[in-house]
Parts: C-alpha cells; structure tokens; sequence
C-alpha cells in the first residue's frame, strides 16, 4: 500500500509539475509577443531597442541601425541620431500590425507648460485618463513667474493616441502649451 501511494504522489507531483511548466511557458509566450513590435526583415525573432532620443510610436515612420551586440535599435526617420548613424548599418524596418493589434502599449513624456492655478493638475490628470492612457509617472514644479511645468509619462498605443491626449490637454483653461 505505501508503494501504491508513492507512486500516486509522485503522478500527482508531476502533473502540478506539468501545469506549472505551462504556465510559465505561456507566460514568457506572452511576454515575447508583447516585445516583438518590430518586423527587422520580415522576422519578429531579433533583439530591438527604441532610440531614448526619439521614442518611436506606432504609426511613425522608423529606421533601424544594427548595433554592436545590441540587436537593432529602431529610431524614427527624422531623427537626427538616426540621421548621424552609419548609413551602411541600416537595415528595414516596419511595425508588426499583429502586435499593435493586441494592444502593445508605449511609454512618452509629456512636458506641459502651464500657470500655476490650483486644481489644474487635476484637470490635467481627468484629461489624461479620459483618453483612455495611464500615467506612469508625474512631476510637476512651479517657476518663479506663476507658471508650472508638468512632465507626465504616459502609456500610449499609438501616435494618434498620443496626439488625441496633447490636443485634448492644449484645449484646457490655464494650458499655455
């Protein structure tokens, strides 16, 4: 009888083996097809980094430069870094329209110029959220002449996302730019 039980156990251990096994499996599935935003000559399997200088977004035009033991760094068509690079290192490439799709989300700064008037900052927050983007972070400092400068960074799907939140926000009372 205790043999029996033991080999019930260990059936029993390696089926929650099994189901963990898959959900760790389908987990870094996941996490894979969320990175893979770029298409580097048609494949979704290559190492990419955005260019900090100009934080590509769906929907911009982009260019990719290999890097040294960096994979492709993706910038957008006018910026100057990309413009600088070795033209040579170039290599095409285009947004994965599946990944988009499911959602993929980027991260932008916004830098507002603003008066410094109470309750703007909440309108601004409301205004944000209202077009359907989260902050991820917020920094706000006043200036010695009555205005205030906030930094939010936020969590856009796309371009048009992104000019639909900057629109939405110069519309507001108090908003210089």
């Amino acid at each position: 009888v205790p043999q029996d039980a033991l080999e019930k156990k260990m059936e029993q251990a390696k089926g929650a083996d099994d189901t963990f096994l898959k959900k760790v499996l389908n987990a870094a599935k996941r996490k894979t097809e969320s990175k893979n935003a770029i298409l580097v000559a048609d494949q979704d399997d290559i190492l990419i980094r955005f260019g900090r200088c100009c934080s590509p977004l769906p929907g911009d035009s982009i260019v990719g430069f290999i890097t040294r033991g960096r994979g492709v760094t993706v910038h957008t068509s006018s910026c100057t870094k990309a413009l600088d690079n070795d033209q040579g290192r170039r290599v095409d490439v285009q947004w994965n329209r599946n990944t988009m799709a499911n959602g993929l989300r980027r991260q932008v700064r916004i830098r507002i110029l603003c008066l410094d008037q109470a309750g703007l900052l909440a309108v601004m927050s409301q205004t944000i959220s209202a077009c359907n983007v989260n902050i991820s972070s917020a920094n706000i400092r006043t200036t010695k002449d009555k205005k205030a400068i906030a930094i939010f960074d936020v969590e856009v799907q796309d371009i048009q996302q992104l000019m639909k939140v900057t629109s939405a926000l110069e519309g507001k009372k108090g908003v210089i730019s």
